[in-house]
């Protein structure tokens, strides 16, 4: 599998840990044309899935998702320039994006388990209790990273039945 190919993949899967953990239909969460280089995702979403209204009340972030075979938890506490320019488009990203989003860079390298990045004060807002976390800091801002499956655990369901 290509590299675009396991990306695309890995945003569908993304997608799909969201709708499962809520209880929503894939019309609250997909990926986006072209990864989000859509024009009109690009204004509208920014960032890798598209994300409703109604998912965003409970879900207020713009997410960027990257699988990257040489990626491991431990770079996130001396970032190589490839975890930099991640950050950085998440954070444009957002800053673009709808008033009050938050950051979310969710991450995997080949075996490793499903990680997830954000501000620390986005961190501390998401009811997020897990105790297994790391803080590393981005341009001098403290950011927290965890087990992806930690912080859906904190979304609450919203089944439309």
């Amino acid at each position: 599998m290509n590299s675009r190919a396991k990306g695309a993949s890995f945003e569908l899967l993304v997608a799909k840990m969201i709708l499962e953990a809520t209880g929503l239909d894939k019309s609250h969460c997909y990926r986006t044309p072209l990864s989000g280089g859509h024009a009109q995702y690009r204004v509208e979403q920014p960032g890798d899935l598209f994300i409703s209204d109604t998912l965003y009340e409970y879900f207020p972030y713009v997410v960027e998702a990257k699988h990257n075979r040489t990626w491991h938890p431990g770079v996130m506490l001396c970032l190589r320039k490839q975890e930099r320019d991640w950050l950085a488009q998440v954070s444009r990203d957002t800053e673009n994006g709808r008033p009050g989003a938050s950051s979310l860079l969710v991450m995997r390298g080949n075996g490793t388990e499903i990680f997830a990045a954000m501000a620390r004060p986005a961190f501390r807002r998401s009811d997020t209790k897990t105790e297994s976390y790391i803080v590393f800091r981005y341009k001098g801002d403290p950011w927290v990273m965890s087990k992806f499956s930690d912080v859906l655990d904190y979304v609450p369901k919203l089944n439309q039945e």
